[in-house]
């Protein structure tokens, strides 16, 4: 009887443990069963598109300039204001020049005296050489002439190089603009005294200004210096404005981008100014064709791009990208993906690993 007991309880526990492993089974099966969720996809399509290119890039002043002081004094007179704008050569302040007047004068003075000394010993000098013919005057003489006149002349040579020197000093006093442009910066007021070299302002070009894009450098055969590009300005979206390359730079950043400068005529209605912000448009009058995916099915981050691509089986498996050109809508692809494949374009979020795909909704093709 009590061998019975025990057959009964082992077949009970037995009956539960099957019936718990037919519960996981199903638990299981139910997992595996396809989720209902729906997708948009893609083909990975060909395209042609005109092979120009857009980059972004900033306005910088052509030339900026600092205006320096030649002399040492009192500043008495500066025009120097931040926002003016001054012509090249145009008087913009004046240093006091009374103590380098009355030494220009005294120069003038001692010159017009060497002068006269000069033609006098010159005078003399002749009439003794012309004495010392006719004997009538002694060798001794002539020699002391000839010596007043070489000391006559020295004096003249130091006056005549004083006075060029005192003349330049007396200029120096006056500070013309070295550019034409707006002033940027004030360094220096009226009745402050400056030395030789001290800054007092800095001027900035902007009649022609640059502006400065990174150029990828598989797009840098494609340009040459002298090209035509057209310029947009965020500020000024309905205004084309037309630079020149001028320089491309043969040392890339980091990011394996050339800088490249472009020159323009800053005489638009609407001006530019230095800092803005610009979208610089190369045309290289050829078309390409390309593999293209739209930019919606990018996934992370577009320095590490990824895709979801649908297998045969309906399968969503996560595929690493490597990405190139950007035309808006779509964005070229270089590496990963191949003509006709399938990519999720929206409901990425809905994909979870280990589920089968029910349906997806294709909604472009060749």
């Amino acid at each position: 009887m009590w061998a019975g007991a025990l057959l009964a309880a082992i077949a009970i526990v037995a009956f539960t443990l099957i019936g718990n492993k037919d519960k996981a089974n199903a638990e299981i099966n139910k997992e595996l069963v396809a989720v209902p969720f729906t997708v948009t996809a893609a083909y990975v399509t060909e395209a042609s598109f005109s092979d120009n290119a857009t980059f972004r890039g900033s306005v910088e002043a052509k030339n900026i300039v600092t205006i320096y002081s030649e002399a040492d004094g009192k500043l008495v007179f500066s025009a120097i204001e931040r926002g003016k704008v001054f012509r090249k050569g145009e008087l913009i302040g004046s240093i006091d020049k009374a103590i380098r007047e009355a030494n220009n004068q005294i120069n003038s003075i001692g010159l017009d005296k060497a002068k006269l000394d000069y033609a006098n010993a010159k005078t003399n000098a002749n009439r003794y050489e012309a004495l010392v013919k006719e004997n009538n005057a002694t060798e001794v003489e002539v020699e002391n002439a000839r010596l007043q006149l070489n000391a006559a002349s020295l004096q003249l040579s130091t006056l005549q190089q004083q006075i060029h020197i005192s003349k330049k000093q007396v200029g120096q006093t006056q500070i013309f603009a070295p550019a034409s442009g707006i002033v940027i910066e004030k360094k220096a007021n009226a009745s402050d005294y400056v030395q030789p070299g001290t800054p007092l302002g800095i001027i900035a070009d902007l009649n022609t200004v640059i502006v400065k894009v990174f150029i990828p450098e598989s797009y840098i055969p494609k340009i040459k210096a002298g090209n035509s590009v057209s310029l947009f300005a965020d500020v000024y979206p309905n205004t084309v404005f037309s630079g020149t390359i001028k320089h491309i730079i043969p040392v890339a950043n980091e990011a394996k981008a050339f800088p490249v400068e472009i020159e323009l005529f800053n005489n638009k209605p609407h001006k530019l100014m230095a800092g803005m912000s610009m979208n610089v448009s190369f045309t290289a009058n050829k078309s390409i064709t390309v593999l293209t995916i739209p930019r919606t099915s990018i996934v992370g981050d577009f320095s590490k791009p990824s895709v979801y691509r649908i297998d045969a089986d309906k399968k969503p498996m996560i595929t690493p990208i490597k990405i190139g050109r950007d035309f808006g809508t779509s964005v070229e692809v270089i590496e990963g993906l191949h003509k006709n494949e399938i990519v999720v374009t929206a409901g990425q979020s809905n994909i979870e690993k280990g589920k089968i795909l029910s349906n997806y909704k294709i909604i472009t093709k060749n």
